[in-house]
């Protein structure tokens, strides 16, 4: 620090500190809530998808399923017990809780219009029993826009997601279908677990995945290899695209035969991915191959990391009433006042740093010209 012959800088300091915390505080304190983009197509997906919950949770009550308050709170029907034969890996309650917000829906909408989706574009889905809600969020933003789904079920659930063996995933999309919510189901399922083959689970579990995917009438892809199951899958969305192209893969959880290696799972970012040069992947399975033929992926997991880039709320048990959410209305800054007191900010450090340089010299010119003074009087 230099000496100074005068302690006016550290007023000014102390001036503009405050001047500054006081533009904060009045910028912070003055907001607007914007709309944001697609709020009609939004607002109808949140709807679809809300439509769809209360159809499930009807079906569940009707069959005298007892809903566990502290799991299900809102009584969707759609969180799974802890473990059950066919439950494959944990996953976290409060993630299970977060994708049955029908407002969920409303986020897919964003991601499909940031992947710039028209009417009438085909999609293909590749997902497993373990976010039921986040699958119903894809098919309602996916009706709610006018796409083409063509989807591929893996029956397993990670803990707490659709893995009660008498009621999985076909269940609830066949009861879906059957209620009019939605017009499309699966085309195909795999038994899921490792190599998308049912290893890991035990015989009996084995048996209930493949006792559900009968009494849903869904033709069971069980190829010899995990290698062979891709590559059928693959053959499906090609089959039923009917010549026209794929222009978006989705996948949801964990499922080998849609991530491939594991360690796929952590590469990929969660969310919309446009472009994955650069990254290298471990045993491919459909998401990368998709990935690297520079179709857009929406990787559907890690639904913390999620909601943080997409700014979606992170309480299990935020408002669920459609368009009550940062998807459809934001609080943000007002621009024009933000500007303002930006520039004027500016304006006032500069001439405030003037004044203060200007008095600075000013003393220091008095303090050198002192010893001048002396000599002369010698």
């Amino acid at each position: 620090m230099r000496w100074r012959a005068t302690r006016n800088s550290q007023f000014a300091l102390v001036f503009l500190a405050a001047l500054s915390l006081c533009a904060l505080v009045v910028a912070e304190s003055v907001k607007t809530q914007r709309v944001q983009a697609y709020v009609e197509e939004k607002l109808d997906a949140a709807e679809k998808m809300q439509r769809a919950i209360e159809v499930i949770s009807q079906a569940r009550k009707e069959a005298g399923y007892a809903f566990d308050p502290r799991k299900d709170p809102r009584k969707t029907g759609l969180i799974g017990e802890e473990f059950t034969p066919i439950t494959t890996d944990r996953g976290t309650l409060e993630a299970k809780q977060i994708v049955c917000n029908p407002n969920f829906a409303a986020l897919l909408v964003e991601m499909y219009k940031a992947a710039g989706l028209k009417k009438g574009d085909t999609i293909a889905v590749g997902w497993t029993g373990s976010l039921p809600g986040a699958n119903i969020a894809v098919l309602a933003a996916a009706e709610a826009l006018g796409l083409k789904p063509i989807v591929i079920t893996s029956v397993t659930s990670s803990t707490y997601g659709a893995n009660d063996p008498q009621f999985v995933w076909l269940d609830m999309e066949k009861l879906l279908v059957e209620n009019g919510v939605f017009g499309s189901a699966s085309v195909a399922a795999s038994l899921g677990g490792d190599e998308d083959l049912g290893k890991g689970l035990g015989r009996g579990g084995r048996r209930l995945i493949e006792d559900a995917i009968k009494r849903t009438d869904v033709p069971m892809i069980l190829e010899p290899s995990f290698e062979a199951q891709v590559a059928k899958r693959l053959s499906l969305y090609s089959e039923h695209a009917g010549g026209e192209p794929i222009k978006m893969y989705i996948n949801i959880g964990g499922g080998m035969a849609s991530v491939g290696a594991r360690i796929n799972n952590h590469i990929m970012r969660p969310g919309l991915n446009t472009s994955v040069w650069g990254l290298r992947f471990g045993k491919d399975g459909v998401m990368t191959i998709m990935a690297k033929k520079r179709i857009p992926v929406i990787h559907i997991n890690y639904i913390m990391n999620l909601c943080k880039r997409y700014l979606f709320p992170l309480e299990p048990l935020a408002p669920d009433t459609p368009g009550d959410n940062p998807m459809f209305y934001r609080e943000e800054h007002v621009s024009a006042l933000v500007g303002g007191l930006w520039i004027g900010l500016v304006v006032i450090f500069i001439v405030t740093l003037r004044i203060d340089m200007r008095h600075y010299i000013r003393r220091r010119r008095a303090v050198y010209s002192l010893p001048e003074q002396n000599a002369d009087l010698m």
